[in-house]
């Protein structure tokens, strides 16, 4: 089992994009929160299986993520499990023994370490799930995005600023309902993690703001995205034209990115670099020349080209109401 082990773990975490070392077989150096959560994982599904079960152990990697099933149903409730400190372990000699490796970490505690790993990188959270007519549980663990890229960009230019200022739930209520059609409270509370009672707050709060209509009556209720959703949008205070600005606004490639709704992300970041090279630009003054929104071109531009050093900020303060961005100079 201990050669089963290192042989699972080393193809698991082959091709993680992150840096990490190994030394001495499994103890760890060096690694991310990924690894942590996929050796946990492992480690759960040898030391709870029923070997005496009429199933096998199959652990299963793929383009989209793990999922890890053992023979054995669950000792503990299912909503106690992603809590932590509660365990019932099957096998504690295993338990032990894989601690004494430093592979296990301290009974109840794998399953938070795994959430926190998982929402770290905003991937839709773990599941577990029963099989009572094959005795078997599996965890499930996708690495799908909770809120891709382009999904985000269609719902901001849909429901404009007003969607950016919508919390982290709330949006992926909206991005379930755009990619499914629909979505329910059940549905909301297993991608999410969010507890039902609140989920339901969420849904019943994004039909009252008309982000969402609701269909059906009781746990039968789906919502669907409101099509006849109106902005009221507030015009923001337009720059004062004065002939350095009326240049940027003629500029060929800035004009051709204020005329269209969709930029290649290359093609941005390249007009925020030269918008950006010798002076000082908020977000807002960006967001204008570029006929953008101002959240969104923080978030998906300026944050992360502070962060490759291709952008630095005006204030340490990094939400400092009047923060700016310019080039660094060594690359200008």
């Amino acid at each position: 089992m201990f050669e089963f082990s290192q042989k699972v773990y080393r193809k698991l975490v082959a091709d993680i994009k992150v840096p990490f070392r190994l030394k001495d077989s499994f103890q760890r150096i060096d690694e991310t929160h990924i690894h942590e959560a996929i050796r946990e994982a492992l480690v759960n599904t040898l030391i709870h299986a029923n070997y005496m079960g009429r199933m096998g152990i199959v652990i299963v990697k793929h383009p989209k993520g793990f999922s890890f099933r053992n023979p054995g149903l669950l000792r503990i409730p299912k909503e106690d499990i992603f809590k932590g400190g509660s365990s019932d372990c099957r096998n504690k000699s295993l338990q032990k023994i894989f601690q004494h490796i430093g592979m296990g970490e301290q009974a109840g505690s794998g399953f938070p370490k795994m959430l926190r790993a998982w929402m770290e990188q905003h991937w839709q959270y773990p599941n577990v799930e029963e099989n009572t007519v094959y005795e078997t549980t599996t965890l499930y663990m996708p690495t799908i995005s909770l809120f891709p890229d382009d999904i985000q960009d269609a719902l901001s230019e849909k429901y404009k600023e007003n969607y950016t200022k919508l919390d982290k739930d709330s949006r992926l209520a909206l991005i379930l309902a755009f990619v499914e059609k629909d979505v329910s409270n059940h549905r909301l509370s297993s991608i999410g993690a969010i507890h039902p009672a609140d989920s339901s707050k969420i849904l019943r709060k994004l039909v009252e703001n008309q982000f969402l209509v609701s269909d059906g009556v009781g746990r039968g209720t789906r919502y669907h995205l409101n099509d006849n959703y109106k902005v009221i949008e507030v015009q923001p205070k337009e720059l004062e034209v004065q002939p350095k600005e009326l240049e940027i606004l003629n500029h060929d490639k800035i004009k051709e990115i204020r005329e269209s709704q969709r930029t290649p992300k290359k093609e941005m970041q390249e007009a925020i670099l030269w918008l950006c090279k010798n002076e000082y630009k908020t977000k807002k003054e960006l967001a204008i020349f570029l006929n953008r929104d101002a959240t969104t071109i923080r978030n998906k531009y300026l944050t992360p080209m502070v962060k490759d050093e291709l952008l630095k900020l005006k204030y340490e303060e990094v939400n400092h109401k009047d923060q700016a961005y310019k080039v660094k100079e060594d690359l200008q």
